[in-house]
């Protein structure tokens, strides 16, 4: 007796991964195209992979009364960082070598002086430290597509939501997103967006399976949504603008008939316009309202 497909092959999962292939494809190559850095993205490498300080140093500093000075020269690498380098330049300033593996302290003392938290660095040194002499611009897009597809996947969660489990229909927000210009515009900027576009499209995920759930008390989902939201925050400050939104209408379901907030939530055009617009985008600012 012939088995039905979907006993042999698991169709859904089969679909889901041949949508993240097609997105990976079509932006890899994308990525071959670039050639050279903006300002900011060698900024990024400066960050991560430039060897500013040591603790040796350090002391010494201290030990000689020459705290001043040597806070001076460091000031003057933080501000070189943000002049305009090439691409050779770049590569030969900031590609790791054994010396500076898995040296965090450079990446905290720089950021310090920044207005950005570290963790997008952290991550892109680890990369880098795992893999030495590897392109950094290779580098910096393995851990931006990586947040990307984890953020197709979780719109993909998202439409199953929205569409009631109907994942024909939640491939379409996926798709949609993944082969758009904002999608390939994160993966291939080297900034801190792409994790960024990933924390608030899980954030949203977690909230709108609380709200499914008519609200109920979950802590486990309580716990998710606080790790989500202190990971965005060391991400970029801006995700504040984001987070704070959310946190009020998660506190206006508390408040109100779980059975209407659901609706609202589920069934709003806007809301659901949100979901299909597909995450985010450096400066784009969307914020969920209830009708």
């Amino acid at each position: 007796m012939k088995k039905n497909l979907n006993e042999i092959i698991d169709l859904k999962k089969l679909l889901l991964i041949v949508t993240l292939l097609i997105i990976f494809i079509h932006s890899f190559n994308i990525f071959q195209l670039k050639k050279g850095y903006f300002l900011d993205e060698t900024a990024t490498f400066f960050y991560t992979n430039c060897k500013a300080i040591s603790i040796p140093e350090a002391i010494d500093a201290i030990k000689n009364h020459t705290v001043n000075e040597y806070s001076a020269k460091l000031w003057d690498t933080f501000i070189g960082g943000h002049d305009y380098k090439t691409y050779d330049e770049a590569m030969d300033r900031y590609t790791v070598n054994s010396q500076n593996r898995f040296d965090y302290l450079n990446v905290y003392v720089l950021t310090a002086m920044d207005v950005h938290p570290p963790l997008y660095y952290d991550v892109l040194k680890t990369i880098c430290s795992l893999f030495p002499k590897l392109d950094i611009m290779i580098a910096g897009f393995v851990v931006n597509i990586a947040f990307l597809l984890l953020t197709c996947l979780f719109i993909y969660k998202i439409g199953l939501i929205i569409f009631d489990k109907q994942y024909l229909l939640a491939l379409i927000p996926t798709l949609y997103y993944g082969l758009s210009f904002d999608f390939v515009n994160n993966a291939t900027f080297y900034r801190m967006y792409a994790m960024l576009t990933f924390w608030f499209v899980i954030l949203l995920y977690y909230s709108l399976q609380w709200a499914h759930n008519d609200c109920k008390e979950d802590k486990k989902i309580y716990r998710k949504i606080c790790i989500i939201e202190f990971l965005a925050m060391l991400t970029q400050y801006f995700a504040l603008f984001f987070i704070l939104p959310i946190f009020i209408l998660n506190m206006i379901l508390l408040k109100k008939n779980v059975s209407v907030a659901r609706t609202a939530v589920l069934e709003s055009p806007s809301q659901n316009a949100i979901i299909l617009s597909g995450g985010k985008h450096y400066g784009q600012k969307k914020k969920l309202q209830l009708e």
